[in-house]
């Protein structure tokens, strides 16, 4: 034991509540062994019952772990009742996590705390969009935008992202455009956020002669890959119908919007398999064609794989496809 666990005991034997509670988190860490995780338990119960709402989580997110998932649950219950907003944000997640989804989406809607508010909406919007409401789902992202947290936003961007291959594979075209226009619209909020970054690095630089360490831009790669279904082209064929004169720039906006480096596969309803499209940045108009001529359902019938895998080949003008799985 080292001195500072033994004084962390020391305080908590005394009747320290936060003492319990960094005594009952050291010895739980990750890689605990079972004894430790033993120890663990009745401190964050005595915790529990001696402290505030964060007391009842620590204890709740410990149980939960231990696989006591109907005690963790009357633990973050109680937390919540008691005023928590992060209370109610974790039993929301908990009760979807259970199927409890119409419960969870009324938890969802009682936070109000700015902390947590952007991840509620956006717990919501999910559940929404998991019901089939679609333009009920986009307006609450929108007001989760609009709260301004630009790590929050960047999060909840990537997971509109999966929204829509989903829609495509239920036919649902309108509703999947709908979402694109929207991504459209927070993804140039970004990239002013982005310039603006950049600007002040440039700044910086030219102020202190400094160059600083950054992740560099996320926002431009040489290749587009979109994961979806055989629906999808006949989803950009509807755009492309509707966009008149700069039918394939419509596409080519689409598929960038539809794009993303980090993929998520989509739902496979009805057993439908996946289509991994990758395309280049600068796409011409000749392979938007060819790629919007082919029959993927076709292809993904015939094949007894789980997915096909689309690339344009520039050198012999033409679409490989691949299968995976």
């Amino acid at each position: 034991m080292g001195d500072e666990e033994a004084t962390i005991r020391s305080d908590a034997e005394a009747g320290s509540v936060d003492a319990m509670v960094r005594l009952a988190q050291l010895l739980s860490r990750w890689g605990a062994t079972e004894e430790a995780m033993a120890e663990a338990e009745p401190w964050f119960r005595r915790a529990a019952e001696a402290g505030s709402t964060y007391e009842m989580e620590c204890l709740a997110l410990f149980l939960s772990r231990r696989g006591a998932t109907d005690e963790a649950e009357s633990w973050y219950r109680r937390a919540a009742e008691a005023g928590s907003d992060g209370a109610v944000l974790y039993l929301a997640r908990f009760l979807r996590a259970r199927g409890a989804k119409d419960e969870a989406e009324s938890w969802y809607r009682r936070v109000t705390d700015d902390r947590y508010a952007v991840p509620a909406m956006t717990g919501l919007a999910q559940l929404l969009h998991e019901r089939g409401a679609a333009e009920d789902a986009i307006a609450v992202y929108r007001q989760a935008f609009g709260r301004d947290y630009v790590a929050a936003t960047c999060s909840a961007l990537a997971r509109v992202h999966e929204w829509v291959p989903d829609l495509l594979a239920r036919g649902r075209f309108e509703a999947a455009e709908a979402v694109l226009r929207e991504l459209e619209r927070q993804e140039e909020y970004m990239a002013r956020i982005e310039e603006e970054y950049e600007a002040r690095i440039r700044d910086e630089i030219a102020r202190t002669g400094v160059v600083p360490a950054t992740g560099g831009s996320s926002w431009g790669t040489m290749v587009m890959t979109m994961v979806a279904t055989a629906a999808v082209i006949p989803f950009l064929q509807t755009i492309m119908a509707k966009a008149g004169e700069d039918g394939y720039g419509a596409v080519r906006s689409a598929i960038r919007r539809m794009s993303r480096r980090e993929q998520v596969q989509p739902a496979e309803p009805d057993g439908q398999k996946n289509v991994i499209i990758h395309v280049p940045v600068n796409v011409p108009d000749e392979a938007l064609r060819r790629l919007m001529s082919m029959d993927l359902a076709a292809l993904m019938r015939a094949s007894n794989s789980s997915a096909i895998e689309v690339s344009w080949d520039d050198d012999q003008q033409e679409w490989k496809v691949v299968t995976r799985g």
